[in-house]
């Protein structure tokens, strides 16, 4: 595994509507998307971001969204300090909390989605700024060490 310098997406994969709380669909490669707006952890005021679904429990009602630019990214601190979200999948909105998986959970939620969608989990860490020569332990690699993990129970 070689990370590499990270790129900041700048938005290029969701535009806000102006004055509004939903998420508009510009440029989201992967079908397993979801936009999640939150709340931000110094201002107060309502963000969104599109994540990728990496895992989904219709049993349980959860949801794994990976935080692809890593612990430091915006909105994975800012869940953590307002856990209360409303996800949007497809055309659905609801409540739900979100919390970060422990590294080890996170490093084998990576695994587990990346044996279930090679290609997608290749491409996903490329546009993140990684390169993965595709093994088990280097996915497990960077799901515990560089891209957590959120489980996001539906309410």
């Amino acid at each position: 595994m070689t990370p590499n310098l990270r790129r900041d997406c700048g938005g290029s994969c969701f535009a806000p509507r102006s004055g509004s709380t939903a998420c508009t669909w510009v440029r989201c490669w992967a079908d397993d998307s979801c936009c999640s707006p939150h709340t931000g952890r110094k201002t107060g005021r309502r963000r969104r971001v599109v994540l990728e679904i990496v895992g989904h429990d219709p049993e349980r009602r959860i949801y794994h969204l990976a935080s692809g630019y890593g612990p430091r990214a915006q909105w994975f601190r800012n869940i953590q300090q307002h856990p209360a979200i409303t996800i949007q999948v497809g055309g659905q909105s609801t409540a739900a909390t979100a919390a970060p998986l422990p590294p080890t959970e996170s490093g084998r939620a990576m695994v587990e989605y990346a044996q279930r969608h090679p290609r997608l989990a290749r491409r996903l860490m490329r546009f993140c700024g990684y390169e993965v020569d595709g093994s088990d332990q280097d996915y497990f690699a960077i799901g515990r060490d560089h891209v957590p993990i959120v489980e996001v129970t539906v309410a």
